[in-house]
């Protein structure tokens, strides 16, 4: 237990695994005292080359210690309206006409007015246009399906599935139907307007 919790900086996991593999909890009292020494002897020192000290430095959660105030947000406090929609069933070549200002795409909706994707500009670049006259957009959307936020999840969560996902905004939901869109800017804007409060 004193030489691998300290050395692999795992000092509680390593005393409950051998307690619970021997069936006995007489030695975890002197093993606490063992393993406190032995974790204070190592250091830093690890045997895994990648092990980081803590998760501050982990590129996965910097955002939640560099940004704690996002904690406290959902994402209903700093959506948009979902706009632009364009129905399922639109033709890629209008599809190009409507969106041709729209830098960052749009919600795709079925007949009922259900969210169905998500349809980027890079997705209406790659057709041509001879198919583009006789091709739906509801043929474009792509699998797996981007990620969907809910309006009551907190912002570091939707912050944290933007960046796993690599994609600027994302559709927000409530009951499947599309309620609003967040960007990374409404989120930063959402953060600048808190920050004075708090």
């Amino acid at each position: 237990m004193a030489l691998f919790g300290g050395i692999a900086h795992a000092p509680l996991a390593v005393m409950l695994m051998v307690a619970e593999m021997t069936g006995n909890l007489s030695l975890l009292a002197p093993a606490m005292i063992a393993v406190g020494i032995s974790t204070a002897l190592v250091g830093n020192e690890t045997i895994y080359r990648s092990q980081l000290p803590d998760r501050s430095r982990s590129p996965v959660h910097r955002h939640r210690f560099g940004f704690p105030l996002l904690a406290t947000l959902s994402v209903r406090d700093a959506m948009e309206p979902p706009v632009p929609t364009i129905p399922s069933t639109t033709l890629v070549g209008a599809a190009k006409r409507l969106l041709a200002d729209e830098a960052d795409g749009a919600i795709v909706l079925d007949p009922e007015g259900r969210f169905v994707g998500v349809l980027r500009p890079a997705d209406l670049a790659a057709v041509p246009e001879q198919q583009g006259a006789t091709l739906a957009v509801s043929a474009l959307l792509r699998e797996p399906a981007p990620p969907v936020l809910d309006a009551d999840t907190p912002l570091d969560h939707a912050l944290e599935q933007l960046a796993q996902a690599d994609v600027s905004w994302a559709p927000v939901l409530q009951a499947e139907r599309v309620v609003g869109r967040l960007h990374l800017r409404d989120i930063t804007a959402a953060y600048r307007q808190a920050r004075p409060r708090d």
